[in-house]
């Protein structure tokens, strides 16, 4: 995940340069994409999942 500050004059030149932190860009692995795509799709449609535990097994510790 990364975090930048954005200009508004990049969009329109004619504004004075105003720098504001409004973009958040994630990057997931290619592998997730179908996933993610049906998980945002079920969303557009109204359909909502009760959060749930989560499946740590292939999780690596960030002490490793």
């Amino acid at each position: 995940m990364s975090a930048g500050p954005t200009d508004q004059a990049i969009l329109n030149q004619l504004r004075e340069s105003r720098f504001q932190l409004r973009l958040l860009l994630i990057r997931f692995p290619g592998y997730d994409r179908p996933e993610i795509l049906r998980r945002l799709t079920a969303y557009e449609r109204g359909e909502r999942i009760a959060p749930a535990p989560i499946d740590r097994s292939s999780m690596r510790s960030p002490r490793s």
